[in-house]
């Protein structure tokens, strides 16, 4: 019986190291931007859509080789497909774009919904003529959706159930799912659950640690879903959601004892999994119940986005660039040919640490949104510095109010991700 289970624990390990990912061709690469998300039409056409660089590319081939299919002028979030003509991409800049010849050509039709909104974070379609949207990560909440191909939309206010929202997934044209920050901050991040079309929402998940989001969502089958959950660094741990019965019921579930941003989720199967963000990535192997980081085999990776199960073997990772991951296959040396480094999206430098005052700059790498807080080490918000759009430049901010003794961190959220900084207060 031992010699049984020392082979068997070998061939799962001789499998899991033959396993594979690569970095997919076509692409541009480098800098702060990356890919916010990715979506296949067919097992052949994809789609992706890279943020800040406002550009939108194609592959026909299954996800291996891609060319570029648009370039537009605001940081695109989301894309999503209702058939291989007709298709949406969403921005973080008001702009949703629509496309009704395959990609060949994109029009801003923002402007076609009222209120126009601020920005489409997520989109999802249950079949071949709605399309839902949900928005924005920096809040107000709300969704929007056309049951007639795009032609015309309603938009949902949110207000009463979220403060922000991220990502959506409808399973059919009644029932679905938005993620994001419930309206009652001490909540946290929510799950919102509704079965009419968005006319009623029920808060079915709610995180119950200030500044939390649930961020991206995913449905592996008709029993297992999952929810990354993105903190501020004021946390000491790092978790994630999952539903065993089909998203009435959620677990929020340890990944790790230390604060890391994840945005990024995804199972390939019951029990192979990852999510990550940043700097890093972890995997799990027992269905959630433990997780192992394993940034170091993936060279370069950063800002892990979205994911997508192609099939039962094959799975695909947006962030930096466009990955590949192949089950049990011969490995090579794309990733190590990938030389790009991880680079924060901007810089926070503090002034004087510890202070009794907070004064700091913010260099920005480029036109972006966002805010800033103060946050606590209870995860409460002692001040907003600024929330809305900032200029690319150095730019100098301080307290106004009077903070006394504490641990603050300076917490920053954009377009680009999350960053932190932690400042020691003292009178």
């Amino acid at each position: 019986m031992r010699n049984y289970i020392l082979f068997a624990f070998f061939l799962l390990t001789t499998l899991h190291s033959h396993s594979q990912w690569a970095i997919m061709n076509g692409l541009m690469q480098g800098g702060i931007s990356r890919f916010d998300d990715i979506t296949f039409v067919n097992d052949s056409i994809a789609y992706a859509a890279q943020g800040i660089s406002s550009l939108t590319y194609r592959s026909t081939d299954g996800g291996n080789n891609w060319s570029l299919s648009h370039t537009g002028n605001h940081y695109k979030r989301s894309i999503e497909f209702i058939d291989e003509a007709t298709g949406f991409c969403g921005s973080l800049d008001s702009a949703l774009y629509m496309t009704t010849d395959s990609g060949n050509s994109w029009v801003d039709i923002s402007t076609n919904i009222s209120p126009r909104p601020s920005g489409i974070c997520g989109l999802s379609s249950p079949n071949d003529s709605t399309i839902y949207g949900c928005g924005i990560y920096s809040s107000p909440a709300f969704v929007v959706k056309s049951t007639t191909k795009g032609q015309n939309w309603q938009l949902i206010n949110m207000s009463a159930y979220a403060s922000a929202l991220v990502d959506i997934v409808f399973l059919s044209l009644d029932t679905g799912f938005a993620a994001g920050i419930s309206n009652n901050l001490n909540e946290g991040g929510v799950i919102l659950y509704t079965t009419d079309a968005g006319a009623t929402w029920q808060k079915v998940f709610t995180t119950n640690t200030r500044g939390d989001y649930v961020w991206k969502l995913q449905i592996l089958d008709a029993r297992n879903y999952y929810g990354s959950i993105s903190s501020t660094s004021n946390v000491s741990s790092t978790y994630f959601c999952k539903s065993s019965d089909g998203g009435l019921n959620w677990t929020k579930k340890l990944v790790a004892n230390k604060f890391f941003d994840i945005q990024m989720i995804g199972f390939i199967d019951s029990l192979q999994g990852w999510t990550g963000g940043g700097q890093h990535i972890y995997e799990t192997l027992d269905g959630g119940n433990t997780w192992t980081d394993i940034s170091f085999n993936i060279p370069q990776a950063s800002n892990f986005n979205r994911f997508y199960k192609y099939n039962d073997t094959v799975a695909f990772f947006s962030g930096n660039s466009i990955y590949k991951y192949t089950k049990n296959s011969v490995p090579t040396d794309l990733i190590e040919a990938h030389s790009e480094s991880k680079t924060e999206a901007h810089l926070i430098k503090v002034l004087q640490n510890p202070a009794n005052r907070i004064s700091f700059s913010v260099e920005f790498s480029n036109h972006t949104r966002g805010f800033i807080q103060l946050i606590g080490i209870d995860g409460k918000v002692v001040e907003t510095i600024r929330n809305g759009y900032f200029n690319q430049g150095i730019h100098h901010y301080s307290s106004s109010k009077d903070l006394g003794s504490q641990i603050l961190f300076i917490s920053m959220r954009t377009n680009e991700g999350y960053q932190s900084q932690k400042v020691v207060v003292t009178n």
